[in-house]
């Protein structure tokens, strides 16, 4: 069965990787895939990365869903400390490669604004090379990553407190829930 989330977890809000590494979470509810198919991938492209993202291919879904498992295994690694997989890694770089935009600084009458310049700078490649950046910035930039302490969930975030451990206050009250239960269990015993 698949059903929807329904808030992003914290930190996907200003990391496109990270809403990209959470677009299949395995929870208690089975699994939650929002690429399921042509149009999610598309969707999701325009709604996250950029309103302009032309129509994505059965083969463009295919990319997506390799990056965001290259993402997920980046993310993952650091959290535990660990060294990401080389072939992860080189997803993620091979990505974020393919940007062939480049920033041009543009005078307008008395002020200037920089401009994106390349041969495709609204593909489905360059929307992904764009959430590949953002993935390496975000670990290169020392920020704390967190998988969600619930048994049942493995969604990535940012906690927004040092002690946050859930990603949502619902996994919080079902792992809280879940607690209570077991303990008045024993004492009912």
């Amino acid at each position: 069965m698949v059903r929807t989330l329904a808030a992003a977890a914290p930190g996907e809000d200003v990391s496109t990787a990270l809403a990209l590494a959470n677009t299949r979470i395995d929870g208690p509810h089975g699994i939650v895939e929002r690429l399921a198919d042509v149009d999610a991938a598309t969707e999701w492209l325009r709604r996250v990365v950029a309103e302009t993202v032309p129509d994505a291919d059965a083969d463009d879904v295919q990319d997506i869903m390799q990056l965001r498992a290259a993402i997920r295994a980046v993310f993952t690694a650091a959290i535990r400390g660990e060294r990401a997989a080389v072939d992860a890694t080189e997803t993620v770089n091979q990505v974020a490669l393919a940007d062939p935009g480049a920033p041009q600084l543009v005078w307008a009458a008395q002020s200037a604004r920089v401009e994106w310049s390349g041969s495709n700078p609204r593909g489905v490649q360059w929307a992904l090379a764009s959430v590949a950046r953002d993935a390496i910035a975000l670990l290169a930039s020392g920020t704390t990553l967190r998988l969600c302490a619930a048994p049942d969930c493995n969604r990535l975030f940012i906690p927004d407190h040092g002690r946050r451990v859930w990603c949502s206050t619902t996994c919080g009250n079902r792992v809280r829930g879940s607690r209570h239960y077991a303990l008045n269990k024993k004492v009912g015993s």
